[in-house]
């Protein structure tokens, strides 16, 4: 009597069992490259847990790309300078010597006798530029400069960019040729960049009298 009671409540037990199993839905399969059943997961963005969506990577306002491919809050690299849409080359001193103006602008460097010569106009200035091998910018005479001066230049070499030179004195009283008179300062120790220089002195007509001879001197 005891064996047949087990045996009926094992039997009710597998029934309940059955009857809670067909009540419940089937479950879907499920599939591994879209475990969701939507979207594919390697397509959606991943959520913050305040439901934004995060940027895929950090942006400084220096490396936004504009339109054309260019970053934009970046300087664009400058034109090359030693080439042949060099910028004008820049004045790195100015004064004012016996009673004229002196200017100093550093050119490119080039193995090359010093020259010198008084120009009158922007043709004979380009004229004695071209004598120089190395690459020259100078835009700092006009023709309208050339109305009212003429121009004494010279342009001088140096094995190290911390050699300086300078005009002392200028005298334009002789009619038969003009003196000028330099200064050089060579440092114990300098650096080992060559260095050129292009000199400039400004001659205002009423005290030019037609000199074509340069005489430089060193003092």
């Amino acid at each position: 009597m005891k064996m047949y009671k087990r045996i009926l409540a094992f039997a009710l037990a597998v029934l309940f069992v059955l009857a809670v199993c067909a009540c419940s839905p089937a479950e879907k399969p499920v599939d591994l490259k879209n475990p969701e059943g939507g979207q594919n997961i390697s397509d959606k963005k991943t959520q913050r847990d305040d439901g934004k969506t995060p940027n895929s990577s950090v942006q400084d306002g220096s490396n936004k790309e504009n339109g054309s491919g260019d970053k934009e809050g970046t300087n664009k690299s400058d034109e090359n300078k030693t080439g042949g849409s060099r910028r004008e080359d820049s004045v790195q001193d100015k004064y004012e010597c016996s009673g004229f103006n002196v200017t100093h602008v550093r050119v490119q460097y080039a193995k090359s006798e010093p020259l010198t010569a008084i120009v009158t106009s922007v043709g004979e200035l380009n004229e004695f530029l071209s004598k120089y091998p190395g690459k020259t910018n100078i835009r700092i005479y006009d023709e309208e400069f050339f109305k009212t001066n003429a121009l004494v230049v010279m342009i001088s070499t140096f094995t190290s960019g911390s050699v300086s030179q300078k005009v002392v004195e200028v005298d334009a009283s002789d009619a038969g040729e003009m003196k000028v008179y330099i200064t050089t300062k060579i440092p114990e120790i300098g650096t080992t960049d060559m260095a050129a220089w292009f000199v400039g002195i400004a001659i205002p007509k009423t005290e030019y009298k037609g000199q074509t001879e340069l005489v430089i001197i060193e003092k």
